[in-house]
This record gives C-alpha cells, sequence and structure tokens, in this order.
C-alpha cells in the first residue's frame, strides 16, 4: 500500500505522496496458539502476546536482515494461505530458543497477480532448496545464481549461494541435516 500511495499522482490529504518517505519495515509471520490480553498484577498490568507463535514471529522478523527480506513466515502460515499467495522458501533454520528446525518462506504476491517472472523465479528457489537438502551443492549454487539474474542484488540468493559454494568446497560432515542453526536472535 505504501508503495502504490507514493507511485501515485494525486495529492493525498493536500501532501504528495512522492514527499512522503518510504515506510521501511521488517515482518515476522508465525502461526500457533498465543495468550492475548491484560496479563500482569493488581499494581502493574502490561497488555501482550505471549507463546510460543509469538517469539517466532519475533525471530522471523530478525531474520529479514539476514537474508535482506522484509516478510518472512513459517511454513504453517503459508500452508493456511494455502494457494491464494505465491511464496519462495527462503531456508530451513533452528532459530535461538526454538527445539525443532522450520521452513522459511517468503510470500512474493498474491497468487492472482503473479507474473510469469515472478513464478519462475519462486520455481527457481524451490529447486534450489531441493538441491541443497540433496547435498547437491553445486547445482544448488548453480540455481540461486539464476535467481540472482532474474533478481539482481536478492539478498537470499545471495547468502545462500554463497553458503552452497563453501559446501560444495567443503562439504559438511555426514550427519549434516541441511538446517541452519542461528545462535543469535
Amino acid at each position: 500500500a505504501i508503495d502504490a500511495m507514493c507511485g501515485a499522482t494525486e495529492a493525498i490529504g493536500g501532501v504528495d505522496p512522492r514527499h512522503l518517505a518510504r515506510l521501511q519495515t521488517r515482518i515476522g509471520l508465525a502461526t500457533g496458539r498465543v495468550a492475548v490480553g491484560n496479563i500482569g498484577t493488581d499494581t502493574r498490568i502490561n497488555y501482550t502476546a505471549i507463546g510460543n507463535a509469538v517469539n517466532l514471529a519475533a525471530r522471523l522478523e530478525g531474520l529479514n536482515n539476514l537474508y535482506g527480506t522484509r516478510i518472512l513466515c513459517d511454513a504453517e502460515t503459508a500452508g493456511r494461505c494455502g494457494d491464494r499467495v505465491l511464496f519462495r522458501p527462503v531456508d530451513v533454520v533452528a532459530v535461538k530458543g526454538q527445539r525443532s528446525a522450520i521452513t522459511v518462506l517468503e510470500p512474493v504476491c498474491l497468487s492472482a497477480e503473479a507474473t510469469p517472472e515472478q513464478r519462475e523465479a519462486a520455481s527457481l528457489c524451490a529447486a534450489a532448496a531441493e538441491a541443497y537438502a540433496a547435498r547437491r551443492f553445486a547445482e544448488a549454487a548453480r540455481l540461486w545464481g539464476d535467481v540472482l539474474r532474474r533478481l539482481p542484488g536478492d539478498g537470499a540468493a545471495a547468502l545462500l549461494r554463497a553458503r552452497a559454494e563453501a559446501f560444495a568446497a567443503d562439504p559438511p560432515a555426514d550427519e549434516w541435516d541441511g538446517v541452519h542453526r542461528l545462535t543469535a536472535k
């Protein structure tokens, strides 16, 4: 909405949208049970949300910095969207404070609005992630390179290509499970 507004030529509330600063934000989305409401004591109350999904969403929000993305979600959230949203897989991670690995995805656009180029890039990301998980690191690096040719400057593809190239040159131990384990929030 902000990008559309900033591209508008008509004044909004008397302000020319070209003079508005672009809003840069990061979002993490996770699905799960949470407790929401006033939590505290008689003398100190805080309206908040607590639960594993809240913590995971916060970790996903922070991962946007690592991958150069703006919105990341878990597979549960993506699954609930069904085929209405086009997603691309980004990585499989174990975030700090979580025991199990999760698949991290980036929403690309509404499926009905997806261009052939967006569909192709998402498909290449999926093929690269599959090759990476199967320890076919040179293939994964090549595929992420193809993504970068279509999406120059894509932070996730650049990071994952570099990781795949490093593993192609020096393969991980046999017990490697494809999970990127994060030690910081």
